[in-house]
């Protein structure tokens, strides 16, 4: 059989495979993984440019599909917040937004908020001040859109009458806050990533492969159809 452990950066010496979950791994240190030799898969995580087994969300097309549906219920002013670009889901998502965007001829506008300052209320009055208020606003996780509610509550904003909120990952406090969310298959991700692992420690010399596995839009009461939509 085949023991899992979960183990942190310093402790991976023994390790006879590594699933890397998150973005927490840079190149350098996934290139220090490849000298030991041992076989290793990221989970919902990739580094553009390197060859190495990969798990993976489709950020990008959950993101355009979700501002699709927007603009099919008569939004046009989306307002996108991200949290930092730096990790590929969030890239991915910010992507399929300003893709979105473009293909139907609107304005995209970003705003970044830094999930550990926590700087909801000064991503939201910097947003009121420089761009009005939107049609909708599309988060890039769902720890984001839970601030967002807050702070537009805060604000005396009605939703979805004011704004229209989707948030991204799903997460059990979307449907306990009632907002649409892109969900995103945690437990399939895990399940794909390991058994590719398990293939690769069974010593079958695969050529590595990117796997991305689909999301779903689920929609709920922060949406409201606009006139014209």
């Amino acid at each position: 059989g085949v023991e899992v452990k979960v183990m942190y950066k310093e402790d991976v010496e023994d390790a006879e495979g590594y699933l890397l979950i998150g973005a927490d791994f840079d190149r350098d240190y996934i290139e220090e993984l490849r000298k030991r030799g041992k076989p290793k898969v990221l989970v919902d995580h990739y580094i553009p440019g390197m060859k190495i087994d990969a798990v993976v969300s489709d950020g990008y097309g959950g993101a355009y599909n979700a501002v699709e549906l927007l603009i099919k219920t008569g939004h046009r002013r989306i307002v996108h917040i991200h949290s930092p670009l730096t990790a590929y889901s969030f890239r991915e998502r910010f992507n399929g937004y300003i893709n979105a965007m473009e293909k139907h001829g609107l304005m995209a506008k970003v705003y970044e908020f830094d999930d550990v300052a926590e700087n909801m209320g000064y991503v939201v009055d910097l947003m009121l001040n420089t761009y009005g208020m939107p049609d909708a606003i599309f988060t890039s996780n769902d720890f984001a859109a839970i601030r967002l509610l807050k702070e537009l509550r805060k604000r005396g904003i009605r939703v979805p009458d004011d704004v229209s909120i989707v948030g991204f990952d799903d997460s059990p406090e979307a449907e306990k806050f009632g907002f649409a969310s892109v969900r995103v298959f945690k437990e399939e991700l895990g399940s794909f990533a390991m058994r590719r692992l398990i293939t690769l420690m069974m010593g079958q010399d695969l050529h590595p492969a990117k796997i991305s596995l689909f999301t779903e839009l689920v929609i709920r009461g922060s949406v409201k159809t606009r006139k014209g939509g």
